[in-house]
C-alpha cells in the first residue's frame, strides 16, 4: 500500500464519482480505478459500490475513509514540519534542563532575554532528567538542551554560555562564614547538604574533589533541586554548593567562599539537534546566550 492509494480513495470518496474524483486529482479514469482495486484486493475488503453512474462506500469504506484521512493528515503535517525545521521556521522552542544543575539563574536570564526579541515565539521549559535529555534532541523531542556537561552523541551540536567556579554556600552564623581562607580539609565532619547528581555519564565532580583531598562528605541531607539545597543551608541545616548568583536570593542568610585547594568549574552549554543548525531561534538563543558571558559574574556583589 502506498499514499496514492490512500489519496485516490480518499478523492474517490469525497467526489462519489470516479471521473469527477479523476478529474480533480488530474489523472484519467482507468489508472485512478486499477489503484482502487489494487487498494481493495491488499485490504481483501470492498471500499465502494456503484450507485447509477456513482459511486458510494461500504460500511468498511465509511471506516477506512476516516483513517485514511487521518494517515493522510498526519503526513501532510510532517512534510510541513520537516520544510519549517530546515527553513528555521518555529512558532515554539522546546527547551530541555535538567532542574537538579545549579545553572537555573543563566537559563532563566537568557529566556528572558530570547523572549524579549522574540515575543511571538511560545518557550516551552521541559525539566527532565540528563538521560532524557540527550535522547530528547535525539529523537527531536526538544529543541535545545541547556545543560551542565557536555554531549556525546555526533548528531548534537553545542555551544559553551559560561562557564563559572562552584562556591561552597555557608550560613552566616557558621564559623566558616568569618573565615578568609578554606580549605577541603575545613569540610571534614562537617554536614553537607547534597544535590542529587544527575548529569550526563554520571559521576559527581564534587565528590571527586573532595575525595581527592582525601575527604569523605558527610551527606546530611540529599536533595534534587538548587532552590531546595540553598534554602537549607540558608536555614542552617549544613553546607552547600552552588553558583555566586544562585545564592543572591539568600544573600541575608548566607555567604559564598571559594575552597582554595578545589576547584570545580560548573559548564553550561547549549546543545541542539544538527538539523536546527539553520534554525534563526536557535542563532537567536546563542545570541542570548553569548550576552551571558560574564554575566553571572557582574550581578554578582
Amino acid at each position: 500500500m502506498e499514499l496514492r492509494h490512500l489519496r485516490y480513495f480518499v478523492a474517490a470518496a469525497s467526489a462519489e464519482h470516479l471521473s469527477k474524483a479523476a478529474r480533480r486529482i488530474h489523472v484519467s479514469v482507468s489508472p485512478l480505478s486499477r489503484q482502487i482495486r489494487q487498494l481493495e484486493d491488499e485490504l481483501g475488503v470492498r471500499l465502494f459500490r456503484r450507485v447509477g453512474r456513482g459511486v458510494r462506500l461500504t460500511h468498511a469504506g465509511t471506516v477506512f475513509l476516516k483513517e485514511a484521512q487521518e494517515i493522510l493528515a498526519s503526513v501532510d503535517r510532517a512534510v510541513v514540519a520537516a520544510q519549517d525545521a530546515e527553513r528555521g521556521q518555529h512558532d515554539e522552542l522546546r527547551i530541555g534542563f535538567v532542574d537538579s544543575a545549579p545553572h537555573m539563574v543563566a537559563l532563566s536570564e537568557m529566556v528572558h532575554r530570547f523572549r524579549a526579541d522574540n515575543g511571538g515565539i511560545a518557550v516551552k521549559l521541559c525539566a527532565v532528567s540528563a538521560d532524557e535529555l540527550w535522547t530528547g534532541l535525539s529523537t527531536r523531542v526538544l529543541d535545545v538542551a541547556f545543560a551542565c556537561g557536555l554531549p556525546s552523541a555526533s548528531e548534537v551540536r553545542w555551544q559553551p554560555v559560561f562557564s563559572e567556579p562552584l562556591r561552597l554556600v555557608v550560613p552566616r552564623e557558621h564559623p566558616l562564614a568569618a573565615r578568609d581562607i578554606v580549605f577541603a580539609r575545613d569540610l571534614e565532619n562537617e554536614p553537607l547538604v547534597w544535590i542529587h547528581c544527575d548529569r550526563p555519564g554520571g559521576g559527581d565532580p564534587v565528590r571527586e574533589a573532595l575525595t581527592a583531598r582525601g575527604i569523605a562528605p558527610r551527606i546530611a541531607v540529599r536533595v534534587r533541586t538548587l532552590a531546595a539545597a540553598l534554602s537549607m543551608a540558608a536555614s542552617g541545616l549544613g553546607l552547600a554548593f552552588g553558583l555566586e548568583a544562585t545564592a543572591l536570593p539568600f544573600r541575608d542568610r548566607v555567604v559564598t567562599k571559594s575552597i582554595a585547594d578545589v576547584h570545580v568549574e560548573v559548564h553550561g552549554v547549549l546543545a541542539w539537534h544538527v538539523s536546527m543548525d539553520r534554525s534563526p531561534l536557535i542563532r537567536a538563543l546563542l545570541e542570548a546566550g553569548t550576552q551571558l558571558a560574564g554575566g553571572l559574574r557582574e550581578t554578582a556583589p
